[in-house]
């Protein structure tokens, strides 16, 4: 699958702040199925452990987020650098092989697109969805 095949788009029209509608069933399903599989194609790569490490990673962020007083955009603004500090980890767990280059790729992608509070939570909220297909596929092919 080529890098724009994999291409993830969180906005159906961010202005009216319509969310893909395809973004948390079917793009999420879509994700999910393919990294899982690739990672047992691949000696187990993309355990849900590591997987996991990424989404807590997020509802961390998110949960310090929700702490700070001040608007919440500001305060966005100053933890958006320690959000994008994924995409390193998602290298180095590459170079480690623990993970695939397609879930590095996705991590990258959802990345790119936030920039915003708004793109955050359309970020957490996908990333629950893939998680939630993602537990499936990891008990299913057990």
């Amino acid at each position: 699958m080529s890098k724009e095949e994999r291409g993830i788009k969180f906005w159906e029209d961010k202005a009216k702040e319509l969310v893909n509608p395809l973004l948390f069933s079917e793009v999420a399903h879509k994700y999910a199925e393919m990294i899982y599989q690739e990672g047992r194609r691949n000696s187990g790569k993309n355990n849900i452990s590591q997987i996991r490490r990424f989404y807590d990673a997020i509802l961390n962020l998110d949960n310090t987020l929700q702490s700070l007083e001040g608007d919440i955009n500001e305060n966005f603004k100053k933890l958006l650098p320690y959000l994008k500090m994924l995409k390193p980890l998602a290298y180095y767990s590459l170079g480690r092989q623990h993970i695939t280059e397609h879930f590095k790729d996705f991590i990258e992608t959802c990345l790119n697109n936030v920039h915003d509070y708004k793109d955050f939570k359309v970020l957490k909220t996908f990333f629950e969805a893939f998680m939630g297909y993602y537990r499936y596929y990891s008990r299913s092919y057990r």
